[in-house]
């Protein structure tokens, strides 16, 4: 496993970056096969590197976003990871979600 803790891949992504570290291959004789890989974005990755643009989750990176959610009694989410200041707010019950505020009326 190319990811194990004190390979390169683990310490290139997790230690370094903080990524997810990928092993793309895991037969015995293959060498060289890991990955990093965006820890919100699986489409985000590079082969033998960190990845470059990770993005930010605007639930975690911004509290507040959060907390207006919470007390809201919904969930924030960012499905936008690349896109500053997208979120949105989600009914416990999966039923709607609204962008940048709290759903009206959640089911």
């Amino acid at each position: 496993d190319e990811c194990a803790d004190g390979t390169e891949g683990h310490t290139t992504c997790v230690v370094e970056a903080g990524q997810l570290c990928v092993d793309v291959d895991m037969r015995p004789e293959a060498t060289k096969t890991w990955w990093c890989q965006c820890p919100l974005d699986s489409k985000t990755k590079a082969q033998l590197r960190a990845a470059a643009d990770c993005g930010t989750d605007e639930c975690e990176a911004t509290p507040s976003n959060a907390d207006v959610c919470r007390a809201a009694g919904q969930e924030c989410v960012d499905r936008y990871t690349h896109e500053p200041n997208r979120w949105e707010c989600r009914c416990a019950s999966g039923s709607g979600y609204q962008e940048g505020r709290p759903v009206e009326a959640c089911e």
